[in-house]
């Protein structure tokens, strides 16, 4: 899903340092990641929903990768099954290496500033960075509904 479907995004944010403009990230990978030995089952994320009791029917979990070209802020919206507007949704971020396959903490300052859950199945994330070379990122998806 590119940056321009869902609502209507700003073009500018309020940051810690000042208004910034909304730049525009290239997705690293065509889909969602699902992790190894997980599958998607119908509208229920890797490995079906988790019944868990409570007012908890299920946990997901999923990650996407980005690549920035100098810092800034992003807004990205990601389509991850069964979110509604109602879901917790909970996204850490973390630089990659050129492969994606190992997070690390680098020199990059690495910021998510706001996280909103939408019905129909799609999360739009703001983040930014402060490194002003391109890197790669991994955003953390943890979903519960």
């Amino acid at each position: 899903m590119s940056t321009t479907d869902g609502p209507s995004l700003p073009t500018e944010v309020q940051t810690p340092f000042g208004r910034q403009p909304v730049l525009q990230a290239v997705r690293d990978e065509q889909n969602l990641i699902v992790p190894p030995g997980r599958k998607l089952a119908d509208g229920a994320g890797p490995g079906g929903a988790l019944e868990i009791g409570g007012n908890v029917s299920s946990i997901w979990w999923g990650f996407t990768h980005w690549i920035t070209h100098g810092g800034g802020v992003f807004i990205t919206t990601d389509s991850i099954p069964g979110v509604n507007r109602f879901s917790q949704v909970s996204v850490s971020i973390t630089e990659v290496d050129t492969n994606n396959d190992f997070p690390f903490v680098g020199s990059a300052a690495l910021f998510v500033y706001n996280v909103a859950p939408h019905d129909g199945g799609t999360v739009t994330v703001a983040w930014g960075t402060g490194w002003e070379s391109s890197i790669h990122v991994r955003l953390n998806y943890i979903v519960v509904n």
